[in-house]
């Protein structure tokens, strides 16, 4: 009788260890490039060759972001002219904890013999190191 108690609390006990291990024990805690929002405010041209992007960055992750454990991220918006030609430009996340977000601008060179809508533009967000 003490035998299968014994053999009963014991499967039990290996039971409840491998319950109480949580997913992020498999997989790797971090930020991903679908946890970064990005709200482009305002769009202009500020010269016949360039044109700025005003925009926030938010963090929507439980997690922290940090460059060095994360990798690094990057926001690269394009924008293409009505004759099919693109042209863009990037700019790295910085640091960002759980819930945060910043302020930023950009300028995208852009091509003065053409014809662009600011409408079109186009922006991802990715990992350069991953």
């Amino acid at each position: 009788m003490k035998k299968i108690a014994l053999r009963i609390l014991a499967v039990a006990m290996v039971f409840l260890v491998f319950t109480s291990c949580s997913k992020e024990f498999f997989e790797p805690i971090g930020v991903y490039e679908e946890e970064i929002n990005i709200n482009v405010t305002k769009v202009y041209q500020i010269s016949p060759a360039e044109m700025r992007v005003d925009f926030m960055v938010q963090n929507l992750s439980d997690y922290d972001y940090s460059p060095s454990v994360d990798g690094q991220f990057f926001v690269e918006f394009s924008i293409f002219s009505t004759s099919g030609y693109e042209t863009y430009n990037e700019v790295p996340i910085d640091r960002l904890y759980s819930g945060e977000g910043y302020r930023d601008y950009i300028i995208v060179p852009i091509d003065p013999r053409m014809n662009y809508n600011i409408n079109d533009l186009q922006y991802t967000v990715y990992n350069a190191g991953r």
